[in-house]
């Protein structure tokens, strides 16, 4: 069976993708790295962290969509 990747590996896979980082994402939309890293691996999961994951989410998939 197939491993799914995990929302981490999607992001960062999605930021390298554009020939960007995580973290430079994080740097430019003033989100601090580590903070975001927990919102997506499900760590901080309350209404703005959610909201955050949605838009890092997006942000790191935009070239391929």
């Amino acid at each position: 069976m197939a491993e799914t990747p995990t929302d981490l590996a999607v992001v960062r896979s999605g930021f390298i993708i554009q020939g960007t980082t995580a973290k430079a994402w994080c740097r430019g939309a003033g989100v601090d790295p580590s903070y975001a890293r927990h919102v997506v691996t499900g760590r901080h999961a309350g209404p703005k962290a959610r909201a955050l994951k949605a838009r890092i989410l997006q942000a790191s998939q935009s070239a391929a969509a």
